[in-house]
């Protein structure tokens, strides 16, 4: 089996690299996104198990950010399994 992903959307690149080596150290498999638009790209195509979010990113507010990730996740699941209703 293997590690659980963990997605780190933050503009400050000092913290992108701490949180990486910290899970990284314990197993975790890393993917980074220095702004709103990578993180809803990376976290929708290849959704990870984890999102870590700044919630202050100059680009955009984190909050739209965790609407938008969730509303792509939810229509991609839709076209996969179909809808029920």
């Amino acid at each position: 089996m293997g590690s659980a992903t963990i997605l780190v959307i933050d503009d400050e690149l000092h913290i992108r690299q701490f949180l990486r080596a910290a899970f990284e150290f314990e197993g975790f498999t890393v993917r980074e996104a220095h702004d709103s638009e990578e993180g809803i790209r990376s976290a929708t195509l290849n959704p990870p198990d984890l999102i870590i979010l700044d919630l202050g990113l100059p680009d955009r507010d984190g909050s739209s950010i965790i609407r938008a990730v969730a509303i792509m996740v939810e229509d991609a699941d839709h076209r996969t399994h179909g809808t029920l209703k």
